[in-house]
């Protein structure tokens, strides 16, 4: 519907440019007393008349016209607007799908993926990476096709009316064109560093937030200051060199309609003078070749638009393609409720496997039983206990509860059975945790089970 909107403002672009031949030569000439208003002249001499639009009742020309203009005029706005936001709306839903899809796969991922990654740039990535793309996917996305058939109408404007000064019109385009994608590959790449650098500020930000108390007790207050400022600088300097590329092309075009509007204007005076043009057939090419210059100017805009949203969404794809945390067995089953015993068999484990952290261990819980293991910091408890919620794998050995190896179960029916208190005090959001039955419910009953146990 959107595409269809755009498509009739272009043609309504287009009958605007040819309005200003009878506007010229019959409503506007003192002499003139003609009633019939040429609209444009076809190959063979064919004229076509806008009082063949309008009712044969209506004869003055004024009239004829004005009606014909408000129509015009009417139909293009009403195509505007539900055009523009109809692409909008197509935009905008696609970002929410990206930013619900990258969020998704970053809850999904491993542990150690989460626990590599700095929190501040993931956030950046899905906060600001993505608004990048919101930007281009909404609003350059409506102008790209709005630019493509108002350029599209006006070029048959400017054929039908003379087609020698179309040609010669458009022969300079390409010279710029060129220097328009090599300057979007640079762009690319700056917005690429510019995204890297604002992720950089929003770890600083983050770590200096959440460890406020370390900062504040340490006296590091001035060097965080001037942490946080040689990032900002670094952003501005690729900014900066992003925004002067991207600039650039709009000069570049006007200097070209300056040449070609000279050149036109030439040409023209010489077969107006010989009777070949109409005053208003040259104001109609001229308007025409102007507003035609607006989406060839706008279109690279788009371009470079686009190549900076690339950039700036390389990681958020990267996310994207992702492998998930450990996948189900295509036979994993519903885990049974816990009834006899948890059993660690010849358990071993590395975050490298070529480098085991746990070597052959061997445990029995049996229901009912309360188990403490202890250790000296960094002897591998926690990481002992992460195995049996499947935070991580074994790559050695087996661990079963009631006789069912945890990689043979489901991981929603295996994590529905254990009760974890944290190291880390993290408390979520009651908002989101009220917005969601089943969360609720399991921390009900996880909270419920491990008071049982004592």
């Amino acid at each position: 519907m959107g595409v269809v909107a755009l498509a009739v403002l272009g043609m309504a672009e287009g009958l605007v440019a040819l309005m200003i031949t009878p506007m010229v030569d019959r409503i506007l000439s003192p002499s003139s007393n003609d009633s019939q208003l040429p609209l444009v002249k076809l190959p063979g001499n064919h004229l076509i008349y806008l009082n063949s639009f309008l009712p044969a009742s209506i004869h003055w020309g004024w009239t004829i016209f004005s009606i014909a203009l408000v129509v015009i005029f009417t139909v293009r706005a009403i195509a505007e607007y539900f055009g523009v936001v109809e692409i909008q709306y197509v935009g905008q839903a696609a970002i929410t799908d990206l930013r619900n899809d990258v969020y998704e796969k970053l809850v999904r991922q491993p542990i150690e993926f989460l626990q590599r990654q700095p929190t501040g740039r993931l956030i950046s990535a899905v906060i600001n990476d993505v608004e990048r793309a919101r930007l281009t996917l909404s609003e350059s996305l409506a102008l790209s096709f709005r630019y493509a058939f108002t350029l599209f109408f006006l070029l048959i404007v400017m054929f039908v009316v003379n087609w020698q000064m179309a040609l010669a019109s458009l022969v300079l385009v390409p010279i710029v064109l060129l220097p328009v994608r090599k300057l979007g590959q640079r762009i690319r790449r700056s917005t690429e560093s510019s995204q890297s650098h604002l992720g950089e500020l929003s770890q600083i930000l983050q770590e200096t937030l959440s460890g406020n108390r370390v900062v504040k007790a340490f006296g590091m207050e001035r060097f965080e200051i001037a942490k946080f400022r040689d990032r900002a600088r670094r952003l501005l300097r690729e900014n900066m060199r992003w925004i002067r590329t991207f600039v650039i092309s709009g000069p570049l075009m006007d200097i070209l309609s300056a040449v070609v509007f000279a050149l036109v204007l030439l040409y023209a005076r010489e077969q107006i003078k010989h009777g070949v043009m109409t005053t208003g057939t040259f104001f109609t090419f001229v308007y025409a070749l102007l507003k035609a210059y607006e989406p060839v100017k706008g279109m690279g805009g788009v371009y470079q638009q686009f190549e900076q949203t690339h950039g700036a969404t390389t990681q958020v794809f990267g996310f994207l393609a992702l492998q998930e945390e450990v996948e189900e067995h295509p036979g994993a089953r519903t885990l049974p409720p816990f009834s006899r015993q948890v059993e660690f068999d010849d358990v071993s484990f590395g975050y490298d496997p070529a480098v085991s952290i746990l070597r052959g261990i061997a445990l029995k819980a049996r229901a009912g039983e309360v188990i403490a293991i202890v250790g000296s910091s960094g002897a591998g408890k926690t990481t002992l206990v992460n195995l049996l919620p499947r935070f991580h794998d074994v790559t050695g050995g087996s661990l079963r509860i009631d006789d069912v190896d945890v990689r043979d179960a489901s991981l929603r029916s295996l994590r529905e059975q254990i009760a974890i208190v944290t190291q880390e005090t993290i408390l979520l959001s009651a908002r989101r945790m009220v917005d969601s039955r089943w969360a609720i419910t399991k921390t009900v009953r996880s909270v419920i089970r491990f008071a049982s146990a004592f």
